[in-house]
């Protein structure tokens, strides 16, 4: 847990991108704006407006690829949770051998395969001290056997206090995945199994 100042609430009255939800935080007085930018990646960043002000501020990122994903305000905390992702630079497709002869060296243009992405954690800003904690990632899930590995996938909600959330996680025992709506503590890593998804969403 890294204590930092992630909000700079010098920002503008309104922020870059196209307004996907607006988020208020009761016990801090904050409204978080959720944005989509582009083009490129499909990014999502989080913007703060600290009542009375009039100005927005951004989350601060750590990488230039980060989006947050799936914010929730806590309602008895002066909480922001989210997921942090990560995209990754899409491949671009090489010509297939079949089609070489028949273009005489000139080839294809390349076409991107498409953005990917990583998740990295669950992170909590205290939107009243700007204490940055990434409270739960890979090493922390510890899924349950016969499962060795893990992600979030979504999250659903968050308690009332930041002290844990309900998710879709994906687990894999090393082949194929699984997917699980999970309740998840993000002091000690206890879980409980809400109840298994037959598909990645439902």
């Amino acid at each position: 847990m890294i204590p930092r100042t992630p909000i700079d609430l010098s920002g503008r009255p309104r922020p870059p991108g196209n307004v996907k939800r607006l988020l208020y935080n009761r016990p801090s007085d904050t409204l978080v704006a959720v944005m989509a930018l582009g083009p490129g990646p499909p990014l999502h960043r989080l913007y703060c407006r600290r009542l009375p002000g009039e100005e927005y501020g951004p989350v601060a990122v750590r990488h230039e690829l980060e989006s947050q994903e799936h914010a929730h305000c806590c309602e008895e905390a002066p909480y922001l949770v989210f997921n942090e992702m990560r995209f990754r630079e899409p491949d671009l497709r090489a010509t297939p051998a079949y089609l070489e002869p028949l273009l005489k060296g000139k080839g294809l243009p390349p076409e991107p395969q498409g953005w990917g992405a990583d998740w990295l954690g669950i992170r909590r800003i205290n939107l009243e001290t700007g204490e940055d904690a990434r409270v739960l990632d890979e090493e922390s899930l510890r899924p349950p056997p016969p499962y060795t590995s893990g992600w979030v996938s979504q999250i659903i909600s968050v308690s009332a206090d930041g002290s844990r959330a309900v998710c879709v996680a994906g687990l894999s025992p090393g082949g194929g995945a699984g997917y699980w709506v999970m309740e998840i503590s993000f002091f000690d890593g206890r879980r409980r199994m809400v109840a298994r998804l037959p598909q990645v969403f439902l």
